[in-house]
């Protein structure tokens, strides 16, 4: 049996062989198109070396071939692969029907870890370990070429033999571990300033902008605790999305920061109040429609513009911390004043990448090596921090800062989560008199306790990363009461 060239957009002619049952190939792709499922590929050389392609949705569903003979043999017994049911690792649930091709559920492609972004690689088959591993037992018990090109949803993976790696922009946190198995995180994309100055584009006037933020994010609580500490939330408001990342799109399989749909479906989260959107990405997508990276919060939105003005964490709060004292109740609060900025960029240099980002470097790694290395910088920094406030109120002097604020953000979740979800067991922050006592005495300056919604945190964290918490079980507690008296008072105002 022959099979025509496919084009995308052309006359899809002729007949394929699938499961046993022969299929035009139009309706097969009709059917296919209608559920835009069209991120994984499958690429094979013929027997004779003439290149064909299989092209398939959400796992190993089949879309179209391309080239000479063979295909169709290739074809039909991956096909009957997938359509014996689903396998222990969640694979298989998809299969080939005289109507069309259906997907494979979107919860064995979240175990495969498949469908977030595409990559591509080659290796030979008796290398599995870039597939996810119930595809790749299945593959091995073909008859199939030596050789496959795979598209999967990684990020920088090795290549073998002569076909280059690609890196892809990342589409959440997790797709950010290299092929060493490290977590390495991509910049933030938004980078424009709001100026004091009224003939700028962003000029800083009140209710003009709006905080996109998650509760369970320690880089939005940053920007939360801000409005709080400079007077702002009159000025600029806020929207919370709900705590588990959930599909964004019925088009693809990402999942992210969503809206619920109405005020009471989730406690502290409300839908958009502007522009109606669904998710996090949708707001990405208004201010910029050909927008790939990642749909992070915080988001500083433009309701005027309608466009993110910014979403890196590190700038919104310098902007917060100065460029709206006109507006602000409390402008005379200066958390990055000059005399301290040396020593705050020194010690924010030292936090965000060892403890920050050091307690992601440590959940996410993939390899031991990688994750060795996280801890023990994490924790060699951690001890440096309690010895500082072991002769000072604050990680910069007597006076809060910048640099408190982005150290508190972790610390507040480090017990509840990271110390199980991240792997980060080796001391507890109770377990550190100076820290532990430093963590309860900023979340009682007033305002800041609003900005920790432990319940957010929890949920997001063992909810939203199935591959380091599959069943999304959620640990009893350890409920810590940063209510409670502290001895920081000892070192004066």
């Amino acid at each position: 049996m022959v099979t025509r060239r496919l084009r995308r957009g052309g006359n899809h002619g002729g007949l394929l062989t699938l499961c046993n049952f022969r299929l035009p190939v139009s309706s097969m792709l009709s059917a296919m198109a209608s559920r835009r499922r069209c991120r994984n590929f499958l690429a094979l050389p013929s027997p004779g070396g003439i290149r064909h392609r299989a092209v398939g949705v959400t796992g190993l569903c089949v879309r179209g071939v391309e080239g000479g003979r063979g295909a169709e043999e290739v074809v039909a017994a991956v096909a009957a692969r997938i359509g014996r049911g689903r396998s222990r690792g969640g694979i298989g649930d998809g299969f080939v029907s005289p109507v069309g091709c259906r997907r494979m559920s979107s919860e064995a492609g979240r175990g495969g870890d498949i469908g977030r972004r595409t990559h591509s690689t080659t290796c030979p088959l008796s290398r599995t370990k870039f597939i996810p591993p119930p595809i790749g037992q299945m593959l091995a018990r073909l008859p199939l070429p030596s050789r496959l090109v795979f598209l999967f949803p990684s990020r920088r993976l090795s290549a073998a033999g002569d076909s280059p790696a690609v890196k892809m922009a990342a589409r959440s946190a997790l797709d950010e571990v290299t092929d060493s198995g490290a977590f390495d995180r991509s910049p933030s994309t938004f980078r424009s300033s709001v100026s004091r100055d009224g003939s700028s584009r962003f000029p800083a006037v009140p209710g003009r902008y709006h905080l996109y933020v998650s509760y369970a994010c320690p880089w939005a609580s940053r920007c939360l605790a801000y409005l709080k500490l400079k007077g702002l939330d009159h000025a600029i408001g806020f929207t919370s999305v709900k705590p588990i990342f959930e599909r964004t799109k019925e088009t693809d399989d990402h999942l992210g920061w969503v809206f619920p749909a109405t005020g009471d479906e989730e406690p502290a989260a409300e839908p958009d109040p502007f522009n109606g959107a669904k998710s996090i990405r949708e707001l990405y997508e208004i201010a910029s429609p050909n927008y790939a990276g990642k749909p992070t919060v915080p988001v500083l939105w433009d309701k005027q513009l309608k466009t993110v003005v910014n979403n890196e964490s590190s700038e919104i709060i310098r902007m917060l911390n100065t460029e709206f004292n006109e507006i602000a109740r409390n402008p005379g609060l200066d958390l990055y004043p000059a005399h301290l900025q040396a020593s705050i960029d020194e010690i924010n240099e030292l936090v965000y990448d060892t403890i920050n980002n050091g307690v992601y470097k440590c959940g996410f790694a993939k390899k031991q090596g990688p994750y060795d290395e996280a801890v023990t910088r994490l924790y060699e920094a951690l001890d440096k921090c309690e010895e500082i406030l072991s002769k000072q109120r604050y990680i910069c002097g007597n006076q809060l800062t910048e640099a408190d604020v982005r150290l508190f953000v972790t610390l507040i979740r480090f017990d509840e989560v990271y110390a199980v979800h991240f792997k980060c067991n080796k001391r507890l922050i109770r377990e550190y008199p100076n820290l532990f006592n430093y963590t309860k005495d900023i979340y009682q300056i007033p305002g800041i306790s609003s900005t920790v919604n432990m319940e957010h945190i929890r949920k997001h964290y063992y909810g939203s990363h199935p591959f380091i918490n599959p069943y999304g079980i959620i640990p009893a507690g350890p409920n810590i009461d940063y209510n409670a008296p502290h001895d920081r008072e000892k070192f004066g105002a």
